[in-house]
């Protein structure tokens, strides 16, 4: 189950967020949204090897030829086909098996990335009453305790653990989930994920590091779009230095901490991702070329990458393929890496998108202005877009 800041419930985060299972709230339970009718109802519908509207996305990456989290779910977590048994007729599964946990706590989060809006970071919705006049209330900072005891009923049972935000490393419920499970003895059976924005590694006077070293299976996935100026444009208030000596101290203080990079793929980024990999291999910030998922951005559609022309996407074809193809000559042939780099050539394809580059122009001239920064400076090879 994945549940967002606002109490909105969905099977996983690659779920459309237009069809929850079910809110999260002081009325309704963890217990009753796994048996929400539209989850039923999707259970049975799957044990009859039917697809599900909600989701689309992985269905989407599997017919580029990529990998999704629907696929690697099935690999991962085949060991508890068994439960599938527990189905009853109307879809009910009476027992809470949430072994793979992805819950999001709050939407703080210190950055205000172009990519994300209001659900997940509370800067973006302090910047809403000024840029288009509206705000974000819904939060469920204020239900968090009730929150949180629901899932230690759930923790004796949970093998893996997804940690996101807002950002994960700013958020208390973080600190007491790792420290209970510390307590409990439980630490060397977690394994724990994590999607952060890596601009902090110290909460108040908590260094996450100091508490990782306890948990013998820890991924973190840093959200990362580029290097330089271009990272901090996209991800606001990023500074990239700080970043760099994030990892420098990661290698030192948790050499066991394997680390990856998950680039969101939007038109700011797709022309310089072959460039961007490469930098992150020859500068050791990533061991290994596999250490690089690219998530093809689909929503909000006026940052997708159809809303430049084929020509153009042909030409950044060519770069992959020449990408791919250096990768090769040094020995970083990878197979899963590899795959990765035909999705995205794949993904390339299709027509353009008028309608959305006139709303992408408007927007990227809105926040610009509001954030006194320029787009035309920043991505020089991309100022045809404002033409």
């Amino acid at each position: 189950m994945h549940i967002w800041p606002n109490g909105n419930s969905y099977m996983c985060c690659g779920t459309d967020p237009t069809k929850p299972l079910g809110v999260v709230d002081g009325e309704h339970t963890i217990k009753m949204v796994w048996n929400s009718d539209l989850m039923k109802k999707n259970r049975l519908a799957m044990l009859n090897n039917e697809r599900v509207p909600e989701c689309s996305k992985c269905y989407e990456i599997e017919s580029l030829g990529g990998t999704s989290f629907r696929q690697e779910a099935n690999i991962n977590k085949g060991h508890h086909v068994d439960k599938i048994a527990t189905t009853m007729d109307d879809g009910t599964v009476p027992d809470i098996n949430m072994v793979y946990m992805d819950i999001r706590f709050s939407n703080l989060c210190n950055l205000r990335c172009r990519t994300c809006g209001p659900e997940l970071s509370s800067r973006w919705a302090q910047d809403l009453p000024k840029v288009i006049g509206t705000h974000f209330i819904k939060n469920v900072s204020d239900l968090s305790i009730d929150f949180y005891e629901q899932l230690i009923e759930v923790l004796p049972i949970t093998e893996h653990i997804y940690f996101a935000g807002g950002e994960p490393l700013l958020i208390d419920e973080h600190y007491k989930i790792l420290q209970y499970l510390i307590d409990t003895n439980r630490a060397k059976d977690i394994e724990l994920t994590y999607n952060t924005n890596f601009s902090k590694l110290k909460y108040k006077n908590i260094s996450v590091l100091d508490l990782w070293q306890h948990f013998p299976r820890v991924m973190v996935g840093a959200s990362l779009d580029g290097y330089g100026k271009q990272a901090e444009y996209i991800r606001k208030e990023l500074v990239w230095a700080d970043v760099e000596s994030n990892r420098k101290l990661l290698k030192e203080k948790c050499p066991h901490v394997k680390f990856f990079v998950q680039v969101c793929v939007s038109v700011f980024n797709f022309s310089t991702l072959a460039e961007t990999h490469r930098h992150y291999l020859e500068s050791g910030f990533i061991a290994d070329e596999v250490d690089w998922n690219m998530n093809m951005l689909t929503d909000p559609d006026y940052y997708h990458v159809n809303i430049t022309s084929e020509k153009y996407r042909k030409e950044i074809q060519q770069k992959y393929i020449a990408h791919v193809e250096w990768l090769k000559s040094t020995g970083r042939n990878n197979e899963t890496c590899l795959a990765r780099w035909s999705a995205m050539i794949n993904f390339l394809n299709g027509g353009q998108h008028h309608h959305n580059l006139e709303v992408f122009k408007r927007v990227t001239a809105g926040l610009d202005k509001f954030r006194h920064e320029s787009f035309a400076d920043t991505f020089p090879e991309l100022t045809f877009l404002l033409e």
